[in-house]
């Protein structure tokens, strides 16, 4: 027969296992068109484009994300919606420029971690054929200083997306129970190869900062629920009269 101080600890492992999401945005409870602060479906948070009104292109560029249909990323939903990420018109000035500084063009994401730990960003992203192929996450505890976390990624050798990115901050305590955590997923240069150095399409060429954008879909971010201090007495309690019962 299992002893309260087993039971105890059997429900206290529970609740130290109770991985969450925190905040989820996946676009299909929006309307299609122009969209530059889509809502979430799940938790609270803000989500808006970085870069794309800027004077680096020819006509200046205006941001103009929009939400359309566009399937292949892990979303189940029927809709197949995601978030586009681009400057208004088409030619010349949409956005994605050359010449912007490394790391200021993409997406940022914005939620309260407080009560949860052990923070993992999930994520789909499909950059079209003209589209910066390489991108870095980021992640800020204070809202305006941020650090590249996570591997760099490439893009696909042609246009497709890339589901299931995952950024592991399982190691970052300052994420943690954190009202002014966010996250980022911008634009990077390529490290290596002809054009290392600068923004390069899926091709390998330096982008033509005329065309091309990237789209993001499923952004999912999770943790385990931070126990309360009662729990954690319990945890004390259990652990102590275990300790007797073996005496």
């Amino acid at each position: 027969m299992r002893t309260f101080a087993s039971l105890a600890l059997i429900a206290i492992s529970a609740t130290f296992a109770s991985a969450a999401p925190v905040t989820q945005w996946s676009f299909d409870n929006l309307a299609i068109g122009v969209n530059n602060s889509p809502s979430i479906v799940l938790g609270t948070g803000t989500a808006i484009p970085l870069g794309l009104t800027n004077n680096l292109t020819t006509p200046a560029s205006v941001t103009q994300a929009d939400v359309l249909v566009n399937a292949g990323s892990s979303n189940p939903a029927a809709s197949n919606q995601s978030w586009r990420l681009r400057g208004a018109g088409t030619g010349s000035g949409n956005g994605w420029a050359i010449t912007a500084p490394q790391y200021t063009q993409g997406a940022q994401f914005s939620t309260s971690t407080a009560g949860f730990q052990n923070i993992v960003l999930t994520y789909d992203w499909s950059p079209t054929t003209q589209g910066v192929k390489h991108q870095q996450a980021q992640y800020s505890t204070d809202g305006s200083t941020w650090t590249n976390v996570g591997p760099l990624r490439v893009g696909p050798a042609s246009e497709a997306w890339v589901n299931n990115l995952t950024v592991d901050m399982t190691s970052i305590a300052g994420v943690n129970d954190n009202p002014l955590f966010g996250v980022r997923i911008v634009s990077a240069f390529a490290p290596d190869g002809a054009n290392a150095g600068s923004y390069n399409n899926l091709s390998g060429a330096i982008i033509n900062g005329t065309s091309g954008n990237w789209r993001i879909d499923s952004i999912l971010i999770s943790g385990d629920v931070i126990p309360e201090p009662t729990t954690l007495g319990l945890i004390a309690a259990a652990g102590f009269v275990a300790l007797r019962r073996r005496k």
